[in-house]
């Protein structure tokens, strides 16, 4: 009886924060964005960003059966520089 009363207070919280999401703005819902936005905010390829999906380096979720990634994750992220480094003048 206990578990079932516990269950009805979490629909109920979560009822309420669906219906008032101001009252709960530390438990604002995620915004998702796709492979191919990550892509364009982090200036890499979609292969690149798949990778990093891949070697955890990045979250990988599914919303609606399309592969997404937490916007906010990803601009915490920051992508490895690949290449040689700046010439420094020294004049």
């Amino acid at each position: 009886m206990f578990h079932l009363l516990q269950n009805v207070k979490h629909v109920k919280l979560t009822i309420d924060f669906r219906a008032n999401p101001d009252k709960f703005p530390n438990m604002s819902p995620a915004k998702y964005i796709t492979v191919k936005e990550a892509a364009t905010i982090l200036g890499k390829s979609e292969p690149s960003v798949r990778r990093y999906m891949s070697e955890g380096k990045l979250g990988r979720y599914e919303r609606f059966g399309v592969v997404v990634l937490r916007e906010s994750e990803v601009k915490k992220f920051v992508a490895p520089v690949i290449g040689r480094p700046p010439i420094e003048d020294k004049s």
